[in-house]
This record gives structure tokens, C-alpha cells and sequence, in this order.
């Protein structure tokens, strides 16, 4: 094979592996495996799924964003909202895993942010099982094992422009 045809076949496979994806991930799901399913998912969701409104889309009611910062001596540093920077190295690599570890932090922020609202102090709120594997979380994504974090949950109304925020106590990583 020449470099001409070895060209024409390479971008051939990718147009054929694209459509393939589309196809999969379109069909009704009782008939694909799950596998397939999982694969096809990552590498469709980010940029051409498509949810059939085209004339008249469904406007998001509101955005939530859990952030984190870490505090020295009384200094903050930048606030850190996560899930746009996994979702901006997800749509750069698909196949990455960073969907995964925008789903654990989702969880994992979700869990704090309802011991939070169910303790009925700070104390409580350190002493729950959430807070512990919060911190843990934290561990890991800041690569550091002492230090002061705060976070924040921000729940941001589109239509009315309200933003309702949440300050969760710091959180001592050195605990």
C-alpha cells in the first residue's frame, strides 16, 4: 500500500468507527451489551448527543457548582470548581476515565452537602462517615495531607440570577 491508499484507509476506519458509535449508542439498549453501551456513552455524550428539541430546547433552571479552596494562615487561594475542569479533560481525552472521577466527585460532594444539611452542628457534621470520605476525596485531588479546605455549594437560579450559597465548615485535612 502506498501512503495515499494507507491514508484514505485510516481516515475510512474513523469514519466508519464514528458512525458505528453513533449507531450503538442510538439503538434501543436492550439490544446492545453493556460493554458497548459504556464505551459508546463516553465517547458520544460530550459532544453529539442530542435530545431531540431542536426548536424549542429545554433552558437549564438552574447550575450547581461545588467548589473548594485552600486556606493558609488566614490567605485563600483561587476558588477550584471541579466539575468544569474534569468535564474540560474529559471532552480533550474521552476514553481518559474523567467522566468517572466527575461522577465519584458528584457523589461524593453530594454526600457532604446532605450530612451538612442533616447535622445539627459542626461536630456532628465532622463526625459523620460523608465528611471523612470528603476528605479523603480531598486528599486526592489536592495531593496534599495536612492543610485548612473551604468549600462552598453555589445553586445559581438562571431565570432570576438568585444564587443561593452554602459554606460548609473548613475542613482540616489534617485530622
Amino acid at each position: 500500500m502506498n501512503k495515499k491508499q494507507l491514508v484514505t484507509f485510516g481516515c475510512c476506519l474513523i469514519f466508519l468507527g464514528h458512525f458505528t458509535a453513533l449507531l450503538i449508542y442510538a439503538f434501543p439498549k436492550r439490544f446492545v451489551p453493556h460493554i458497548l453501551q459504556f464505551v459508546t456513552y463516553d465517547y458520544v455524550v460530550p459532544q453529539h448527543h442530542y435530545n431531540f428539541k431542536i426548536f424549542a430546547p429545554e433552558p437549564p433552571m438552574h447550575n450547581e457548582i461545588f467548589a473548594f479552596r485552600e486556606v493558609e494562615d488566614g490567605n485563600s487561594k483561587k476558588w477550584v470548581n471541579l466539575n468544569s475542569y474534569y468535564i474540560s479533560l474529559h471532552q480533550k481525552n474521552r476514553f481518559a476515565g474523567y467522566r468517572t472521577k466527575l461522577v465519584i466527585h458528584k457523589i461524593n460532594s453530594w454526600a457532604a452537602f446532605y450530612s451538612l444539611s442533616k447535622a445539627k452542628s459542626d461536630k456532628e457534621f465532622y463526625q459523620s462517615s460523608e465528611c471523612k470520605t470528603l476528605k479523603k476525596y480531598l486528599r486526592f485531588v489536592t495531593q496534599k495531607n495536612e492543610g485548612k479546605i473551604e468549600v462552598v455549594y453555589i445553586k445559581w437560579q438562571v431565570k432570576t440570577g438568585e444564587k443561593e450559597i452554602t459554606r460548609f465548615p473548613i475542613i482540616d485535612l489534617n485530622d
